[in-house]
């Protein structure tokens, strides 16, 4: 099973934070921040430098500890993007130089990761989609615990009837979105046998309208 599987494969290099790496690039943010702030002063209004400066110090303010790693390796590249115009023109005494270097060195450790975690993606979107079929468990528990108690009109209340591959069925409000509702259930007295009939076809719709990856889950 997926939960056997060794190692961190939950980590999605474009969903989550890499706190290390980060903080790893931190320091040649700010030393980037102050080259861009030393040509400013010799070239005042600038406007590749200024746009230089607003989109370095934009990534600099990003959040480490909620901002996913390819978000900040998009924003390094953006950096890069904007200084490539500059570096090309300037003459030799006014590069951006080291940090720009440093800027460099950071979006290749990034890239080295994302391509380290592309074996984990499929495993990481699996365990998703399993921890989305789980949190219909005890909803569907709920909805026998009532009928095993006597409560019929609690267990039906709310259902609606769908149209499932030419065939009508009746389902819980929250199994059923993007599929087309006929209509809401209107509860009448009914045989135990009868609605637990209704329960079945309720079981069965809820695992017959699953998508791919929440089939063998649900």
């Amino acid at each position: 099973t997926i939960e056997s599987i060794p190692g961190d494969f939950e980590e999605n290099f474009h969903v989550y934070p890499n706190k290390d790496e980060a903080i790893k690039v931190s320091g040649p943010l700010e030393r980037l921040m102050a080259r861009i702030g030393q040509l400013l002063a010799m070239f005042p209004g600038n406007a590749v430098l200024a746009s230089i400066f607003r989109v370095t110090d934009r990534v600099r303010k990003l959040d480490i500890i909620y901002t996913p790693a390819g978000k900040l390796m998009t924003g390094l590249e953006e950096i890069l993007k904007h200084s490539q115009d500059w570096e090309q023109h300037s003459s030799k005494r006014v590069k951006i130089g080291e940090p720009l270097v440093e800027i460099r060195r950071s979006v290749a450790d990034l890239r080295k990761l994302e391509l380290e975690s592309w074996p984990k993606l499929l495993l990481s979107r699996e365990k998703e989609f399993n921890r989305k079929a789980r949190r219909h468990w005890i909803r569907l528990h709920i909805i026998f615990q009532e009928f095993l108690t006597g409560n019929a009109s609690k267990v039906l209340d709310g259902l609606f009837l769908v149209d499932f591959c030419k065939n009508k069925q009746w389902a819980p409000k929250w199994a059923v979105k993007g599929i087309p509702v006929s209509g809401e259930f209107a509860f009448s007295e009914k045989s135990v046998s009868a609605t637990f009939r209704e329960l079945v076809k309720l079981l069965d719709t809820f695992i017959l309208t699953a998508p791919l990856a929440e089939t063998i889950p649900r």
